[in-house]
């Protein structure tokens, strides 16, 4: 029998516990799940800024292809797409750290 002591890189209220006191978990298993709604709320903001700024980018370059749009207009277009693309990925990090999963088996 190990006591582990452990700490989440998440604040948050806890929603579930997967474990009892005592009972033996797997390395990697999942022991806790921090509140994460406001989480996933940002995230479906997040795709449709995404999806709305891959479809800007598709029309400012055909524009591009035919000579009707400037170059920094393009770069911005791009910029704004990276930029959603880097939020996206972001909160997914952040709705996985939600999962306090344990760090050694026992």
């Amino acid at each position: 029998y190990r006591e582990l002591n452990f700490a989440s890189e998440t604040g948050g209220r806890v929603t579930q516990v997967f474990f009892d006191k005592g009972s033996l978990v797997g390395e990697g298993q999942i022991l806790v799940k921090i509140d994460d709604e406001a989480l996933q709320r940002q995230l479906k903001i997040a795709q449709i800024n995404l999806e709305k700024r891959k479809r800007d980018l598709q029309r400012f370059e055909n524009l591009s292809s035919a000579n009707a749009t400037t170059t920094a207009q393009v770069d911005e277009v791009r910029f704004a797409f990276a930029n959603a693309e880097q939020q996206m990925a972001d909160l997914q990090e952040k709705i996985a750290k939600t999962s306090v999963k344990a760090p050694i088996s026992g």
